[in-house]
């Protein structure tokens, strides 16, 4: 029985030799040898094995034998299997990676970049006929058994295996974040990227391409100089409109890491293919395509707010993912959407897009439970941002959004999700008034902020109201909405110095409507109120007069001479001040 320490100790020694047969192979037939050996050992997918056989200097080896191909011409079939060795032992560690990139990596490239060249310019003349398994060489998607390559009798497309295996390699390498800078500025290396992209040799060489490249636009240092890259933006964005699996996820990736930085944004921003192709990815990709595409539409809108936001079929776009796709997904709409909206220019389209469907889209989003705390606060965001006075009745018109905004403002734990439900309350306060028919649901929603815990939401909805009840046309429904007068009594009683300064002011504005007294005088909660401002000595004048106001009528004076208190509390200023003695005698009479 073979123990694990001696089975290590032979897949050591095998390295070993295999490496030494590579280093010292003084003949063609014993340079084949040692890279068919090189094949078998090295065709596994066991990291850490991979990690001593670059070591061991199989990564070296490799590279010094394709050199040396390449600068004597050698036979297209064992560039191709080189390339397919190098592939396999670059599936170690990062860590390995890394130091024998040190050690060999710009010549490595340098020879990774000619054999791309020369696969892609079609000068690689071979039957055309590929062997299935061969083709699943350095795809990684087969089990390893099928990594086999065929031999040298068989009819392979050379220049399909061999820039497969090319850019694997370097796909590999791209993946080490030590190695995204030094590879991206090596000459030559975007160039013969983009190359391989357009080049028709092999797909699966086409979308590793556009891999490394999301690799390296995944670092600070390279993604100005990507986006700069001549033909870069162009390349990537064609393969968006092509139908090839694996390359939209990645050429969205590709666009979604290049558009980070700010000087990407506007540039990138401004051409309308790209948006084009985005909104295709968005649309017609897979799930994780339409995440990444979203993303880096989310990073675009912060730059190009007013043009985006015209296109009618984008914001379309955004909202169905906002509305249907995955979390991050939806999270990167709701993001973009949020963007757009900062622009002042954009309130008024955003808030009648589609006839309302897009206000109606943010209230759904913020309205469901199970959707993610950032998503919801990104929609909520998306209304504050789109209210303002010329938009309020458009928004309170729309079914639940101000009842949606109201609930949310309160049951949020998210503190910028609240403040933005209630900046918003506040902002269509300033443009919903009677008779509008939404002035009905905006008063709801200032009786439940005067409800709330928080002072600051009673603030706003006492300093709303204030503001309201100096217009007669608001006083009788503003009276009339269920628990506002109960509500105003209680802020006035209990409330801060501020809170009671605006109830008392704000019942005495309702109180100049004739029709509205016989309603305030027999709500016992807004005298006793009244009673409490009076005794201590804030605002008094405000409530003797809303007392004298109310008096002012037979039938109101009746309710204020069956409250006892308010009757002891007229008595004791009645003696101090002349002019309410009248008034406390009418209502004596009637008691």
């Amino acid at each position: 029985m073979v123990t694990l320490n001696r089975a290590k100790r032979m897949t050591k020694s095998v390295t070993k030799q295999v490496v030494e047969e590579l280093n010292q192979a003084a003949t063609h037939k014993q340079s084949i040898l040692a890279i068919e050996n090189a094949l078998t050992a090295f065709n596994h997918r066991k990291e850490k094995a991979h990690d001593e056989e670059v070591k061991t200097g199989a990564a070296t080896a490799l590279y010094k034998q394709l050199a040396l191909i390449l600068h004597t011409n050698g036979a297209d079939e064992e560039m191709m299997k080189l390339c397919s060795a190098l592939e396999m032992v670059y599936r170690c560690s990062d860590e390995y990676r890394t130091a024998s990139f040190q050690a060999i990596g710009d010549g490595l490239l340098t020879v990774m970049l000619q054999v791309i060249a020369r696969s892609a310019s079609g000068n690689i003349d071979h039957a055309d006929l590929a062997i299935k398994s061969a083709t699943r060489v350095v795809r990684h998607l087969s089990q390893a058994d099928a990594l086999k390559v065929p031999s040298a009798s068989g009819n392979i497309d050379h220049a399909d295996l061999a820039i497969k295996s090319a850019t694997r390699v370097l796909r590999h390498l791209s993946q080490a974040d030590a190695l995204k800078v030094p590879m991206a500025n090596h000459e030559g290396l975007l160039t013969a990227l983009l190359i391989a992209i357009e080049s028709e040799v092999s797909n699966d060489a086409r979308v590793d391409a556009l891999w490394i490249l999301a690799n390296l636009a995944y670092a600070d240092k390279n993604e100005v100089m990507m986006a700069c890259h001549q033909g870069l933006l162009d390349t990537v964005v064609e393969v968006a409109y092509e139908d090839i699996a694996g390359a939209q996820k990645q050429a969205a990736k590709v666009l979604s890491n290049l558009s980070c930085p700010i000087e990407n944004k506007i540039p990138m921003a401004k051409r309308s293919k790209l948006l084009d192709a985005l909104m295709l990815l968005m649309l017609k990709g897979s799930e994780k395509t339409a995440k990444y595409a979203a993303g880096a539409i989310q990073k675009l809108s912060i730059a190009n707010k007013i043009p985006m936001a015209k296109r009618s079929k984008l914001l379309d776009a955004l909202m169905l993912l906002m509305l249907k796709g995955s979390e991050k997904t939806a999270k990167y709409a709701a993001g973009a959407i949020q963007k757009l909206s900062i622009a002042k220019g954009n309130r008024v389209r955003l808030a009648n897009h589609g006839n309302g469907s897009l206000l109606d889209a943010l209230v759904k989003v913020a309205a469901d439970d199970k959707i993610e705390d950032d998503t919801i606060q990104r929609a909520m965001k998306t209304l504050s941002n789109i209210a303002y006075k010329e938009t309020a009745v458009t928004m309170g018109e729309r079914d639940t959004l101000i009842d949606t905004i109201c609930k949310v403002t309160h049951d949020s734990e998210i503190s910028d999700t609240r403040s933005a439900g209630l900046s918003t309350l506040r902002v269509l306060a300033t443009g919903i008034q009677y008779p509008e028919q939404c002035y009905s649901d905006l008063l709801k929603s200032m009786v439940s902020l005067l409800r709330s815990q928080h002072r600051e939401y009673r603030v706003a909805a006492l300093e709303s109201l204030k503001s309201h009840a100096i217009y007669a046309k608001n006083r009788i429904p503003i009276a009339d909405t269920k628990g506002m007068l109960e509500a105003l009594g209680s802020c006035a009683s209990e409330g801060a110095a501020e809170e009671r300064e605006l109830s008392v002011t704000t019942v005495l504005n309702l109180t100049m409507e004739h029709n509205n007294l016989v309603f305030i005088a027999s709500c016992y909660d807004v005298l006793s109120a009244l009673i409490d401002v009076l005794q201590s000595g804030e605002n008094r004048e405000d409530a003797l007069q809303a007392i004298v106001n109310l008096a002012s009528q037979n039938v109101s004076m009746e309710y204020l001479a069956k409250h006892e208190g308010l009757m002891m509390t007229m008595l004791k200023f009645s003696t101090d001040d002349p002019s309410l003695k009248n008034t406390f005698k009418r209502l004596a009479a009637v008691m």
